[in-house]
Formats: C-alpha cells, structure tokens, sequence
C-alpha cells in the first residue's frame, strides 16, 4: 500500500486514512499473537504453574532440607523452552533466581542445603522459569542452629559444665565466681525437693517459697543477676557433682578447694537431705582424698556456712 500526500489534501479525509491504516496494524499484530499463543487449530494456550514451599526440615548449624510441590496445568501449549525448576535461598527476603538457585525436577521436590552459616535466618521458595516468564512460590524461612558449644565456653550468661545429649542446643551454665557463704535455712523444716539434673530450679523455687530466712543460699541464687539473666539458681544434688567433675578437676571455675578458707571446699546444693530436715546435700570440692564427696551429716547441718555457686540452664 502507498500513500501519497499533497499539498492540498483535505484534513478529515487525512484523519480517515490514517484511521484505517492503524486498524490493519492492530488486527495484523492481534493476529500474530494469537497465533503464538495457540495449538496449530488455533487454541489459545493456557499455562498455569502452581508453586508451594513447604516447611524446613532437618534444621542443623550448617545445612537445612527444603521441601516443595511445583505442579503445571498446560493446556494447548507447547513446551517452553528453556525451562528450570528447583528452589532459591538467600538470607534476604523474596528470593529469586539472581540468589542462589538450585534446580530439582520433578513435582515433590526435595533438596538439602550444605554449608549454610550457623545462627542464621535464611529465607526460600519454589520457582520455576522459561520462555513464558518466572514464577514463584510462597516464601519460608528458618534459622539454622546455634553453633556447637564445648564444656568450659563462656556462653548463656556464666560457663558452660553440662550440654544436653539428647539436645545439643540446652544444657547447664555457671556463675564464674562463687556468691556469698551462707547458711542453708530452716533446719529442722524438711523441704520436698529432688536430687536429679534438671530439678535445681524447682528446688530454689520450694525452698524461697518455704522457708521465710533471709540470705539462705536459694534465696541468694534467685535474686542473682549477672550477664543479662536473672533465671540463676542453686544447684541440685546431681547438678552439683556436675559442676565438680566437668568443671573443677579440670581446673575450670575458679571454686574453693578448702585451702585455707573457711568452709573447707564444701557447697550447697539445693537437695534436702534428711526428713527430719536438719540436713542438705553439700559436696566436697577439696584437692585431697575428700574431694567429690557428698554428703548430709555431718557437713551438710542447715545453719552452717558453705560456699555456694550459683547456675542457670539455657
């Protein structure tokens, strides 16, 4: 088609002309994008990927399992080219395929990260991409564990003496330096408690609700505030000899030994000894044949003086 233009062509008529040339343009483009987004009868292609991102498992300090379903209604559509499915991962929000990108095909799809930072929150989702566009899922995110803590680290507010096997993220910390000497409170008033790891807390908790004496050693421990935490209390039984073996035969703690000092290297813990309540558990950390010992009469009387240590779990 060829226009040619003169001088004195009349303006509407001009208006006309170019009217009907741009509706020729659009049916022609109309036409060739629908013939790209049909079948050869002229179907138009429907494409519809739906992405979900399930919840991390397998959280560890360094590695995380990622979960997923990518599921594709196509209809009347050919294959697209180019096209890459899997998950992204990034310690930012909303990632995409300009993160870290690793593809997994099929519809579960399931994929396990390596070498991730301890500590750290990382945010993922689905993806899938082609010549059709990027698509994507719902986001997650998790927190990759606490990196492994050792016997003698300063960790959680004191000194770490005990780590739980069964869970390696909790255990027992103590104070670094011992609390005042003082007596354990209310001889003769026996004060249901435990012995076992795990117990000192709820022991501190009987012993202040029950015994009304000022400055006893539970009642010290539950009002320590040291480091940011107020959650201190007086070892158990158990919890003490903890604190002997993992810590003081290792020269970890800074306890007293019994050299010279007034209390000869005995602690309290926060067990009752003796139903008739004139005894607490107290332990021996003296550097002689003596040390490890524990023991109720004749050391463990409620109105001495024995050194006391305070802990907390975390």
């Amino acid at each position: 088609m060829v226009l040619v233009l003169g001088h004195n062509l009349n303006p509407s008529l001009l208006i006309v002309i170019l009217t009907n040339i741009m509706k020729k343009l659009i049916y022609l483009f109309l036409t060739v994008l629908i013939v790209g987004c049909s079948d050869d009868d002229g179907n138009p292609c429907l494409y519809n990927p739906t992405l979900t991102t399930s919840a991390v498992t397998n959280i560890t300090e360094t590695s995380a399992t990622l979960n997923g379903v990518i599921s594709i209604v196509s209809e009347n559509c050919d294959d697209p080219n180019n096209t890459e499915q899997g998950f992204v991962y990034a310690t930012t929000i909303q990632p995409t395929i300009a993160n870290n990108k690793i593809n997994v095909n099929g519809t579960e799809v399931t994929t396990t990260l390596e070498n991730l930072e301890a500590n750290t929150t990382y945010y993922a989702r689905t993806f899938l991409t082609n010549a059709l566009g990027e698509f994507y899922g719902n986001e997650v995110s998790f927190i990759t564990d606490v990196q492994g803590l050792n016997i003698g680290d300063l960790a959680n507010g004191g000194i770490v003496f005990w780590i739980n096997p069964n869970d390696t993220q909790h255990g027992l910390v103590c104070a670094p330096e011992d609390l005042p000497i003082s007596q354990w409170g209310c001889k003769g008033l026996y004060i249901e408690t435990d012995t076992t790891i795990g117990s000192g807390l709820s022991n501190t908790i009987n012993i202040v609700n029950s015994c009304d004496y000022e400055n006893i050693a539970a009642r010290i421990c539950n009002d320590f505030n040291f480091n940011g935490y107020e959650d201190w209390y007086l070892p158990s039984k158990d919890e003490l000899n903890l604190l002997y073996n993992n810590l003081h035969l290792n020269g970890i703690g800074n306890f007293e030994n019994g050299d010279g000092n007034c209390c000869n290297g005995w602690y309290w813990s926060s067990s009752d000894g003796e139903l008739n309540g004139a005894a607490a558990w107290v332990q021996s950390f003296r550097d002689d044949q003596y040390g490890g010992t524990q023991a109720t009469y004749d050391i463990g009387i409620k109105y001495f003086e024995n050194h006391v240590r305070a802990i907390r779990s975390f």
